[in-house]
C-alpha cells in the first residue's frame, strides 16, 4: 500500500520538475493517496520517476496507474495516439452559445475527442455533446475544434460584449491612448 510519505515524495518530485506552485502538492495529496493507496510504494515511485524522465507533460494519476498496470503485466506502457483535432491531447475545445432568460451566454469547455486517446476518457465523445446542444432550442451556436482548426478563435470562445471590450482596449493600445486606461494623478504624491 502506498504510504502518505510516498505520495508526498512523488508529488514533491512532480512539483519541482513541472514548476507547480508549492501549495499544489499539499492540495493534491489526498486525491493522489486515494487513487494510489492500493499500489506499493516502490511501484508508485518507479512509475512517477520514469514518467518524469520520459514525458514533457505533467503526469496525472491515470498515467501513473496505467504505467503500474502495464509493468505488472510485463508490458511497456503504450501511449495511445491522439489526432490533429485534439492536438494529441484526447480533448477537443467546445464553445456553446445559448440564450438564458433572454440573454446570450457563452460557455467554453473541453469534451473527449473521438480518437483512440480521447475515447479512453469518457463514454460520450464531443460529437454526442455537440449534437445534444444543437437539439436544444435555446442554442444559438456551437463551435468545436476540428482537424483544420483545433483551437477556437477568440470570437468563437468569448461573449460578444467581452470581445468588444478586448477590441476597444487593443484599439486604445495601438493608437497611443493607453494612458487613458490608467489613473494618473495630476499632482505628484508625497512632497509638499
Amino acid at each position: 500500500m502506498a504510504s502518505i510519505g510516498c505520495i508526498r515524495t512523488i508529488l514533491g518530485l512532480i512539483q519541482r520538475n513541472y514548476n507547480k506552485v508549492p501549495a499544489w502538492a499539499e492540495e493534491s495529496r489526498i486525491d493522489w493517496f486515494q487513487a494510489l493507496n492500493k499500489y506499493d510504494d516502490s511501484e508508485v515511485e518507479e512509475a512517477v520517476r520514469s514518467i518524469v524522465r520520459t514525458r514533457k507533460k505533467l503526469p496525472n494519476v491515470a498515467a501513473v496507474i496505467e504505467f503500474i498496470q502495464a509493468n505488472r503485466k510485463g508490458k511497456e506502457a503504450i501511449a495511445l495516439e491522439g489526432c490533429g483535432a485534439c492536438r494529441s491531447t484526447g480533448w477537443r475545445e467546445v464553445a456553446h452559445w445559448y440564450s438564458s432568460r433572454g440573454k446570450l451566454q457563452v460557455t467554453t469547455f473541453l469534451a473527449a475527442c473521438d480518437c483512440p486517446k480521447g475515447s479512453r476518457f469518457a463514454v460520450k465523445c464531443w460529437r454526442d455533446v455537440v449534437d445534444k446542444m444543437r437539439d436544444d432550442p435555446f442554442t444559438e451556436a456551437v463551435y468545436y475544434g476540428t482537424h483544420e482548426q483545433p483551437n477556437l478563435t477568440q470570437e468563437q470562445r468569448l461573449h460578444p460584449e467581452i470581445m468588444e471590450k478586448v477590441r476597444e482596449r487593443n484599439q486604445a493600445a495601438t493608437t497611443g491612448a493607453w494612458q487613458s486606461l490608467v489613473d494618473v494623478p495630476s499632482e505628484p504624491r508625497g512632497g509638499e
